[in-house]
């Protein structure tokens, strides 16, 4: 299944089976469980799309706790893509510095980070724990 072909299913089944507030993450989340097989990378081609029909928002995944945030098809699309276009660490630059993990330098396009790749870093677990204990160190680098 095409990417489109799915973003189609999911918004007909969206628009059949739910209230006016249909388009919540939430709702999408379910309907992509239902593809156990779509990668990161066909969500990551469908982000457009899924904005642009209003599937997803910003706003909407904003609101979501944080933690739980970490566990979208969103940032995991977002992250994935981050990770394979940088597959090295920022600070250290190894590129098998053990396991990548994507930072947020800054919250301020949580929820839209898609449009704003710079405001993510692509890290390895020893420098992400590193500033993250610290984040004011990214001003001195």
């Amino acid at each position: 299944m095409t990417t489109e072909e799915l973003v189609d299913d999911a918004l007909r089944e969206i628009t059949c089976s739910f209230a006016a507030d249909a388009a919540s993450h939430h709702h999408l989340q379910r309907i992509l469980d239902q593809f156990p097989n779509i990668t990161p990378q066909e969500v990551w081609d469908a982000l457009p799309m899924l904005f642009w029909r209003g599937v997803l928002n910003s706003a909407e995944l904003r609101s979501i706790p944080y933690v739980d945030f970490l566990q979208t098809q969103y940032w995991r699309a977002v992250s994935e893509h981050l990770k394979t276009e940088y597959p090295w660490c920022a600070l250290c630059t190894e590129p098998l510095a053990g396991p990548l993990e994507v930072h947020h330098r800054t919250y301020k396009h949580r929820g839209s980070e898609w449009e704003h790749l710079e405001d993510l870093a692509v890290l390895c677990h020893e420098c992400h724990d590193w500033i993250s204990k610290k984040p004011s160190r990214w001003k001195s680098l």
